[in-house]
């Protein structure tokens, strides 16, 4: 928990565990789990995630943001307890809990009283549960819904510092298991609604997963062997690391300076996703579920910055669209009909963008589904047609309600224009809304291509760079001095 340390000299900020519990400590230095840990998954993003959204429980505590719940589902042999131990590596014990009954990692079996309680002692820390299917919660989606509202005001100190309420439970909980959350609920006579897939993040893992190219499965299962060995021996430095390299930053004059200074990081990573997670422009529900992504990113930009992740800002940024897209695949079966066969045309079309011609085309072919000119993409309606066989009506309606595309008159979306001299049938969309502000478009014609701008500029994150001055035996960090602020090198096992 963030709190304010009074009676000292000089008033600092501090990162504190709320519970001394035994599993939350840390073992080995902070360099060693970057090397051993974190550094051998670069190039798989899908387990790099769970290390970021682990360590986003710093900013949850801090934002005073609602507990989320991301669940790593598949079959057998898709890495998902290895992913578990990949989170909880970077704040406690992340031995196998199959193997160590020491292990901080819990299991799921367990009434709804007993896992807020141990949610709460996890408060700002973070919760693996692993096996969602020893549960045996007869009404899991109360079990959801009483994890993920734990959080409750807090009450205000004189001089406005906020107080922790110490019966509240803001954190994020990894959890695993074969069965997905709606499995799981149909499973149990329970169902789900749009509430519980934003508390509960459903992220399918696939075998292929665990596997760098050109790898055999005896290959990729002896390396995962050497991760999982390495996570229950290097643990508990980074969560740490990152707290008080966030509460070194010389703009930390105060818990809600500090507050201010994230919330606005957060919100930049939140209209940078919407520019690319899949359905992020079109579904309310996926911009509810962006909020934890927001997060997410922000967490790893400030561990790249502060020296707590071996990762770049690209790594970082694929791992979670990596995360954010398995989410929004899993609630492609919530679309109603109209809005899934929207989103499949304009899919296509991002696809076949190489059919479209940059300006009017001096010939009109087969293939052609439109041409390019100022900020519109026209696409022929003979081409829309057979893209859109069906609710050709309601998905036009659907894409002039979302701003995609434009209309001349109450039900009129078709209009003329003369083509390589005939007169033709299009349908006018806005060429920012259709590719975003990043997309590329490739001319029909041979050798050339140009790049759509559009006018949402991509938020780029803050390039402030924080170094690092190592200690192999402490694995201390620190914020470089500045005129204002002294430099400051805090021992992660001081926490």
């Amino acid at each position: 928990m963030l709190q304010r340390n009074i009676g000292t000299p000089e008033t600092k900020l501090s990162y504190q565990i709320r519970k001394a519990l035994p599993q939350l400590r840390a073992q080995g230095t902070l360099l060693e789990w970057e090397e051993y840990v974190a550094g051998p998954v670069r190039p798989l993003p899908s387990m790099m995630f769970p290390i970021l959204a682990m360590l986003g429980n710093v900013l949850l505590d801090l934002l005073k943001e609602g507990t989320v719940i991301v669940h790593f589902h598949g079959l057998s042999s898709g890495g998902k307890t290895t992913r578990g131990q990949l989170a909880q590596s970077v704040v406690g014990r992340a031995t196998d809990p199959s193997k160590d009954g020491g292990s901080a990692i819990r299991k799921w079996h367990g009434t709804t009283n007993w896992l807020f309680a141990v949610a709460k002692s996890h408060h700002g820390m973070g919760l693996v549960l692993d096996e969602l299917g020893s549960h045996n919660s007869k009404n899991f989606d109360a079990t959801i819904y009483a994890l993920s509202n734990g959080k409750t005001k807090g009450r205000c100190e004189t001089g406005g510092d906020e107080k922790e309420d110490q019966g509240s439970a803001i954190l994020c909980i990894i959890s695993t298991g074969e069965l997905s959350t709606d499995d799981y609920l149909r499973k149990t006579g329970g169902s789900a609604n749009s509430g519980v897939y934003v508390r509960m993040l459903n992220i399918e893992v696939h075998p292929d997963d665990v596997k760098l190219p050109g790898e055999t499965l005896t290959q990729a299962k002896a390396r995962i062997d050497q991760l999982k060995a390495a996570c229950g021996q290097y643990y508990g430095t980074a969560l740490p690391a990152l707290a008080q390299g966030l509460l070194n930053l010389p703009e930390a004059t105060s818990y809600e300076a500090l507050q201010e200074l994230v919330r606005n990081r957060v919100h930049e990573c939140a209209e940078r996703l919407m520019q690319m997670v899949n359905g992020a422009m079109d579904s309310p529900l996926v911009r509810r579920g962006l909020d934890f992504f927001a997060i997410t990113l922000a967490t790893g930009l400030y561990g790249i910055e502060l020296g707590v992740l071996p990762y770049t800002e690209n790594e970082v940024e694929a791992a979670v669209l990596e995360g954010a897209n398995r989410w929004v695949a899993s609630l492609e079966e919530q679309l109603d009909d109209v809005t899934r066969a929207a989103t499949q045309f304009k899919n296509t079309v991002a696809l076949q963008r190489h059919k479209i011609h940059l300006g009017k085309p001096a010939v009109v072919t087969r293939e052609l589904l439109g041409f390019i000119e100022g900020e519109r993409c026209y696409i022929f309606k003979e081409q829309f047609d057979k893209l859109v066989p069906s609710m050709g009506e309601a998905v036009k309606a659907w894409l002039f309600d979302n701003q995609y595309l434009e209309r001349y008159a109450p039900d009129r979306y078709v209009r003329k224009i003369k083509v390589a001299g005939v007169d033709s049938g299009v349908y006018s969309f806005y060429l920012n809304r259709l590719f975003g502000s990043t997309g590329e478009v490739v001319s029909s014609r041979a050798g050339e291509s140009d790049s759509l701008k559009g006018s949402l500029p991509k938020c780029e994150p803050s390039k402030r760079i924080f170094s690092r001055f190592s200690n192999s035996k402490a694995g201390s960090i620190s914020a470089p001095p500045t005129s204002e602020t002294p430099e400051e090198t805090t021992h992660i096992e001081q926490f």
